[in-house]
């Protein structure tokens, strides 16, 4: 589900109403705790404890010791397990099992084959099972687990009835030892439905299933359909789920073959089973009013059957979908691509049918409005139509029939924004050809706006915009709200007897109004922009060619500290930025915050094994921002609320919700350079643009940064976990190295009490060699104070490399001063891929060695002792100190470097020569593996060139 505050044409929608859902979805939040106004403490304490999980937290924790995975183990010669999705469920209270029939028929009657079932959450260690009965006609079995002690038999769940609309939660325990969970809510079946086992495929009669919209993967076969309370109100089969990730260009065929998983209710459990109890009453659903009866389905031609492949009715079919009664009288509402030159036209309202016309229809919103031929005796179910706009955040239902036989499909989300002068609602129920023309209501049933299909089916248009790269995810959708309705339809509706209801919103708790104000200010757009250079007028020899900056690229971020420090993916900032984080200069970066204000960005580091970047954004003197408050993402489960912030898609300032599907992920993204590790996994929409935002607690607390989008047909997200982002934060991307600053050669931690200690001191470095010393407290750097870890770093971009600079230190009570000489970065980083601390000699220092050693080195190439080179070098690099090796000493000469291997035409030797650290720097990143590489140097050294071996290893960025 997606909760955006968004702005459009500059204008900041409210973000007190965002809160609301929130509240709803996550049953509530405390406060954030103040933050330091100069500094954001949490970085360095960030507050543990309840994240909120929300309402279907309880159902988790309730089911944590029930939830199993179970599997078949096989003897050979090493005892084996087959590697599947295997989920199952403890029932009751005598230590059964239920699971599917296929995920452990290889056991029947095979002495080398045995069921385990690992209740793992429940602190066990597998254990063996038996099968107690088979029920083939549903797919079924159910397994008595042996050695499970009384206690852990009493942790089965109890088996309950579902009902339309209630929020659901699919949990399961899989072979990736960690558990998944998503949440939905549930409509009608809408048919029956066929699922695989035994190398064939049977049906299932529609009374025994439960449908959802929640996700049903392939890893959550045999897993749990859980309602508030942690009831067991279906066992998920995933056995029709495609696997499209498998599919490496797929046809548009292939795009539209239906995928669906489904739920074997509890009374089918309940039936299939005599030792199961009957289900219990199920958890009301919402009471969404007329919005049920009035809910119509509306065809041209033949009335639509369900179909066994397509139980959800997902499938593009041509004049079939659904409707919503706005009058008595028999004013329908629905798309016009379903009714457009039709002639025909049944509506189909509580079993009854009627002939319809079209007696209005614009192609603003596909709306289309039918007059239905409705007997003087028959009053139809009219909706209520809400008054007043829809709030950004408030929660929804997507309503449709798209079968005759009047089933009805449900589709929840919540309001993500409202675009066009709220003629148009951004929203992420799930809107399809399942409820294309059907209404979207609030959660009291009123009447909000009309759910679009779309004019040509969402598959058959991403594929022609994408090809074999289209897919389909998590994504925001419009639909034209009532407002839209009116401006297109207004004539046509007072002319039917239309009248508007006068009903409005019912207040509503905005306990957590205080988040979404603290949070909100710490978001940010990010937008990559290239430089772009007019012509130049060649009759103009002295005009400057105009330049202009185009975006190009585009991300999310979030602002860690008030001096303007924010966080986002190095994939976002990679155009601008060159391998080793520096700025390019035909690329500009800015960031716009919630309040539409922009700023420009530098690019402080890069990690681009870890996908992420630290940024600074360029702020007024005594100017700071909110920053976002850290959480710990350790603290989290499966099935904790977590809110995506960020730009999709261009979307400015969305903010999307869903739940923590799964933990400590690992995945490889094409294009990123390495595999992608410490994840969250979410199905809180994160589409393009979303990169580098911000992933939250119901508390508005950092619990990641979102790194990537789902896969084809996936409604997964990824953000890499808050723990390891603070992790990396201060021993990576706030590091000199990372930084390209001077290097002081300490490194220090800040104080519970305030302030920094130095906490280690690296012996060959300036702090070594000036004395400072280990436990030291440090005050200040040049002047100015250091009050935690993050001025340290900040204070480094200031330094002049090379040039004394002074530290003050508390030792003991008293005051030490130490003056030290920092290290350029360039030659910091040679010092890390040479083992050498070099240093430049110019002609000015010392022109005769210079000269000796540029003609010596000429001779030695060219093997003529007489020869003389037409140049002199400027300056070259003198050995100062060295670390590494035995063959180089302090005060040779680094000339250059001889690639064998590579020959010139000619046939000579390519040689590189070096007279700037930065050139042995560019040499290494090109040339030099991570693991290290030996090279020919040569050397200076007392009147003579030497030619040594010298190993040198490429840095990671």
């Amino acid at each position: 589900m997606n909760l955006p505050i968004c702005r459009f044409e500059d204008r900041l929608l409210s973000t007190s109403l965002s809160a609301l859902a929130i509240g709803l979805l996550c049953g509530g939040a405390d406060s954030l705790r103040a933050q330091d106004p100069e500094r954001n403490l949490s970085l360095i304490e960030p507050k543990a404890g309840d994240p909120a999980g929300g309402a279907l937290r309880l159902a988790r924790e309730r089911a944590d010791q029930a939830i199993a995975h179970v599997y078949v183990e096989i003897d050979g010669v090493d005892v084996f397990k087959i590697e599947r999705p295997s989920s199952g469920v403890l029932i009751g209270d005598q230590g059964f099992v239920v699971t599917f029939l296929d995920l452990v028929a290889e056991s029947i009657e095979a002495s080398d084959k045995r069921i385990l079932v690992h209740l793992k959450r429940a602190g066990l260690d597998p254990l063996p099972a038996r099968i107690r009965s088979i029920d083939e006609s549903r797919g079924l079995v159910l397994l008595e687990v042996e050695g499970l002690a009384d206690e852990q038999k009493a942790n089965g769940l109890t088996l309950a009835e579902s009902s339309l609309g209630q929020d659901v939660l699919v949990y399961s325990f899989g072979e990736e030892q960690a558990p998944t969970g998503f949440v939905g809510v549930t409509m009608d079946a809408l048919g029956a439905s066929r699922f695989r086992s035994g190398g064939g495929s049977q049906s299932i009669d529609r009374g025994e299933l439960v449908f959802t919209d929640a996700a049903i993967q392939e890893r959550n076969h045999g897993g749990a359909l859980l309602d508030v309370d942690g009831r067991l109100v279906g066992l998920c089969n995933a056995t029709q789920v495609v696997n499209f990730e498998a599919i490496r260009e797929p046809t548009l065929e292939q795009l539209k073959q239906p995928s669906f998983g489904f739920a074997v209710s509890a009374m089918g459990i309940a039936r299939a089973f005599d030792d199961c109890d009957k289900p219990s009453p199920a958890v009301d659903g919402p009471s969404l009013g007329n919005a049920i009866e009035a809910t119509v389905s509306v065809f041209t031609g033949r009335a639509p059957k369900p179909s066994l492949d397509d139980p959800y009715a997902r499938s593009r079919r041509n004049g079939v979908g659904s409707g919503v009664v706005l009058t008595e009288s028999g004013l329908v509402l629905t798309n016009a691509h379903l009714v457009r030159g039709e002639s025909e036209i049944t509506v189909r309202i509580g079993g009854r049918d009627y002939e319809a016309r079209v007696v209005d229809s614009s192609r603003a919103g596909n709306l289309a409005l039918l007059q239905v031929e409705v007997p003087a005796s028959d009053k139809l179910p009219a909706v209520v139509v809400r008054a007043d706009s829809p709030r950004v955040g408030e929660r929804v239902y997507a309503l449709g029939r798209p079968n005759a036989d009047e089933q009805l499909a449900v589709s929840s989300g919540v309001v993500s924004a409202l675009r066009a002068d709220g003629r148009v609602i951004q929203t992420d129920a799930r809107l399809g050809n399942e409820n294309g023309g059907g209404p979207l209501v609030d959660a009291y049933g009123r009447l909000i706006g009309l759910c679009d299909a779309g004019r040509v089916d969402r598959i058959d248009a991403a594929y022609a915009r994408r090809g074999d790269g289209a897919k389909v995810e998590n994504s925001l959708n419009q639909t034209p709200s009532f407002a839209l309705v009116e401006s297109a339809l207004g004539d046509a509706l007072t002319d039917g007897g239309f009248l508007k209801s006068t009903a409005r919103a019912e207040s509503s708790d905005r306990a957590l109004d205080a988040v979404i104000d603290q949070i909100a200010p710490s978001l940010l757009n990010i937008y990559i922009e290239a430089v772009v250079r007019g012509e130049v007028d060649e009759d103009n020899p002295f005009a400057q060619p105009e330049t202009r900056t185009v975006v190009t690229s585009l991300g999310s971020g979030v602002v860690i500290d008030p001096s303007g420090l924010a966080l986002t993916n190095w994939h976002v900032v990679d155009a601008a930025t060159f391998p080793d984080g520096a700025p390019r200069s035909d690329h500009v970066v800015r960031a716009r915050n919630f309040e539409g204000e922009i700023f420009e960005v530098t690019v402080l580091s890069i990690s681009r094994e870890e996908d992420l970047s630290l940024i600074q954004l360029e702020l007024a003197p005594g100017r700071t921002l909110r920053a976002v408050e850290f959480g710990v993402s350790g603290d989290l489960e499966v099935g904790d609320r977590a809110v995506a912030a960020g730009n999709p898609e261009g979307q400015a300032n969305s903010i999307t919700v869903g739940v923590v599907t799964a933990k400590d992920q690992e995945i490889k993204v094409r294009g990123r350079w390495a595999d992608l590790t410490h994840l969250l996994e979410t199905d809180a929409a994160i589409n393009g643009g979303n990169s580098g935002g911000a992933l939250l607690d119901a508390r508005g607390r950092l619990i990641g940064i979102n790194s990537a989008g789902g896969a084809a047909f996936n409604v997964t997200g990824y953000a890499i976990s808050v723990d390891h982002v603070r992790e990396r934060l201060h021993n990576l991307l706030l590091g000199a190295y990372k930084m390209r600053t001077p290097w002081l050669g300490l490194q220090v931690q800040d104080r519970s009490e305030g302030g920094v200690f130095v906490q280690a001191v690296n012996p060959e470095g300036p702090a070594g060699r000036a004395g400072v010393e280990r436990g030291w407290v440090l005050r200040s750097v040049g002047g100015e104070p250091v009050g935690w870890s993050v001025d340290f770093s900040l204070l480094r971009r200031s330094l002049e490399g090379g040039e004394p600079v002074e530290l003050e230190f508390e030792v003991e009570g008293a005051t030490v001063s130490k003056t030290l000489t920092s290290l350029p970065h360039d030659i910091w980083l040679v010092q890390r891929e040479l083992g050498l601390e070099i240093a430049p000699l110019t002609i000015r220092d010392d022109a005769d060695r210079i000269r000796e050693a540029a003609v010596a080195l000429y001779r030695n190439i060219v093997g003529d002792p007489e020869a003389e080179p037409r140049q002199i070098p400027g300056r070259v690099l003198e050995v100062k100190r060295v670390f590494a090796g035995d063959k180089v000493e302090a005060g040779d000469l680094l000339l250059g470097v001889r690639l064998t291997g590579r020959v010139r035409s000619g046939g000579a030797a390519q040689i590189v020569r070096f007279g700037a650290a930065r050139e042995i720097h560019d040499f290494v990143n090109e040339h030099a593996a991570y693991e290290g590489s030996t090279f020919e140097v040569f050397l200076y050294r007392e009147g003579e060139v030497l030619v040594v071996p010298i190993g040198m290893r490429r840095l990671l960025y």
